[in-house]
């Protein structure tokens, strides 16, 4: 019979064996090398918790594992704030970018102290680097796993300029506009709500996404398309922001007569711009009127409103005066709208202040009866996914005509 003997004393082998231990080291060397070598900094589109609209942060990585942290944000107080502090790229499963010492601009978004008290944004400060080029970088927060992108800010663009750009960019595209879009893949159309919160809702699923000086970079891509689209870009003619991997992907404006219909039934309220050379001759004569007959009150027209008059339990649509102390005459219409036109017809119908203001001030009536038309409409905002102003023709008069803006 065979009798096998074991020896009872071996060498464990070492899991981080020299290869390995290596390959880290080496990691480490040449993702610091590339932070360091971007003399003007990295644009990361932070984002701090999914489904939340993001923050541009800059951050340029000195040699002395000091890191300079520029925000812009709710954060700071919507003004450049810039702080230093500690960084470094260690191992910790991976290789790993931390910032080590409090930054107010980064850890901001991790601090607990921040509202919610005991949650704040619930952000990271420590990333896994997943990948990395010269120009881009693509990092995994270690508690959130949100992927996060750093690229590398141009030479010679001031961190300031870049922050006046993403901020005329979202103020000309998203902010105080009606908050739609449509998203086009191939022949698909899908309906999207909530740009003007950064926070894009498709269905029942949210992509937050930052904004960029052209364009959007968002948090996840969108499922079902036919690509995964992070980065879109405004296109040369400024009416799409168009996918960066596939032209065929792209978000443009809701229908401009649905735009300004639907917008009233959320609450919106358009404003005509009250400037002769912003009107037709036919409105400057009826507006003319109605003032003189206010000033002889010692009042003055302040307002004319496209609204819904939503103290009045039906929510009609309404055309809104207002006068001096802010009283608000509404006159009621029935609005309906196809692809190319949108029609207001009287209801005949007003409030109390509407009566009070028809029957004291000559050519109010005249003024309302009016608007009775169908009209067409054209954007005059700074690109076709913005509604913020619209010209406003009567297909019946070509001298009715004049442009509305936002109200609120």
């Amino acid at each position: 019979m065979a009798t096998g003997f074991y020896s009872c004393s071996f060498q464990e082998k070492d899991i981080f064996d020299a290869p390995a231990a290596e390959r880290l080291e080496q990691s480490i060397k040449d993702n610091l090398a590339n932070f360091q070598s971007a003399s003007n900094g990295w644009v990361m589109q932070y984002f701090a918790y999914p489904e939340t609209a993001g923050f541009p942060l800059i951050i340029k990585f000195g040699t002395d594992n000091f890191a300079t942290v520029m925000g812009r944000n709710s954060e700071t107080g919507n003004v450049d704030l810039t702080k230093t502090g500690m960084y470094s790229v260690k191992t910790n499963e991976g290789t790993v970018l931390s910032f080590d010492t409090y930054n107010p601009v980064i850890h901001a978004f991790s601090d607990p102290d921040k509202n919610p008290l005991g949650y704040g944004y619930e952000g990271d400060f420590e990333f896994t680097i997943m990948s990395h080029t010269a120009d881009m970088v693509r990092l995994k927060g270690k508690k959130r796993g949100i992927n996060i992108y750093m690229n590398r800010l141009p030479e010679g663009q001031s961190w300031s300029s870049y922050f006046d750009a993403v901020y005329a960019f979202d103020a000309q595209t998203f902010k105080g506009a009606p908050n739609k879009l449509i998203l086009i893949d191939g022949s698909k159309q899908i309906q999207v709500s909530g740009a003007s919160g950064h926070i894009l809702t498709v269905g029942e699923d949210m992509y937050g996404f930052v904004v960029k000086p052209n364009g959007i970079h968002l948090e996840k891509p969108i499922a079902g398309l036919s690509a995964d689209a992070l980065d879109f870009e405004l296109s040369a003619d400024k009416s799409k922001l168009v996918s960066t991997v596939s032209p065929n992907i792209y978000f443009t404006g809701d229908n401009i007569y649905n735009a300004f219909v639907s917008s009233q039934v959320s609450n919106a309220q358009w404003a005509i711009v009250l400037d002769d050379s912003q009107m037709g001759s036919t409105l400057q004569s009826l507006i003319a009127t109605v003032r003189a007959s206010l000033a002889a009150t010692g009042r003055t027209l302040n307002q004319i409103l496209f609204k819904i008059d939503a103290v009045n339990s039906a929510k009609p649509f309404a055309v809104g005066i207002m006068i001096t102390g802010g009283a608000i005459g509404h006159y009621h219409y029935d609005v309906t709208n196809t692809a190319n036109s949108v029609t207001y017809v009287s209801k005949g119908t007003c409030d109390n202040n509407g009566t009070v203001i028809k029957n004291n001030f000559a050519g109010t009536m005249d003024l309302i009866n009016a608007f009775e038309a169908t009209y067409t409409l054209a954007s005059a905002s700074d690109n076709g996914l913005s509604y913020k102003k619209i010209k406003v023709t009567s297909n019946s008069d070509s001298n009715f005509w004049f442009y509305i803006q936002k109200y609120n």
